[in-house]
């Protein structure tokens, strides 16, 4: 495969990863906006027994499918670090996602994979939150596990494409450099 060919759409590879970024930008800035929201003014703490805290979550969070759909008795610290794990790692995402856009279009692998390895890092990551946010009885609506599943899918083909941009750009710039080594014998 050529980094000019895609099999799965009909667009370049360079151009493909260059979406992905764009799409991975958008997609961790709309992330950050929501955590930021519902971090500032959409969930009220009041206290009750036990050490623990009653998280309200306001009608327009209930709307949108927020952080929960009913109110619980959990630690509303667990929630905050919860959070704050989620919102680091989509202002991460972004800075990543600038550097993909840098490696496409000087043709620099070592951006390219930086982005992968943080790709798989932020994967994996963003799936145990999920997960410990389900485990811990953080009540989710459907809608937004749904709506995660899937993001983390389109993120999974997302780390695949920029793979083949990845392998494609460094093939050919080891080619090339194997071919100036042999210019140099000759």
């Amino acid at each position: 495969m050529t980094f000019d060919q895609n099999p799965w759409f009909r667009m370049s590879l360079r151009r493909g990863a260059l979406v992905v970024a764009a799409m991975t930008i958008i997609i961790s800035l709309a992330r950050v906006a929501f955590i930021s929201t519902a971090i500032n003014w959409n969930v009220n703490v009041t206290p009750v027994e036990n050490g623990n805290l009653r998280v309200n979550v306001t009608p327009v969070m209930r709307k949108m499918g927020g952080l929960m759909s009913t109110e619980a008795n959990i630690n509303v610290l667990t929630v905050y670090i919860i959070m704050a794990i989620q919102l680091i790692l989509n202002v991460l995402n972004i800075i990543f996602g600038a550097m993909l856009v840098h490696g496409v279009r000087k043709e620099r692998p070592w951006f390219i994979r930086a982005y992968l390895i943080f790709s798989v890092v932020f994967l994996t990551l963003s799936l145990a939150t999920l997960l410990l946010s389900l485990c811990l009885g953080i009540k989710m609506s459907i809608e937004v596990v749904v709506y995660e599943v899937i993001l983390h899918f389109l993120y999974l083909y997302f780390i695949i494409v920029v793979y083949f941009v990845y392998v494609d750009l460094r093939d050919g710039l080891l080619a090339a450099l194997n071919g100036e080594k042999k210019d140099e014998e000759d």
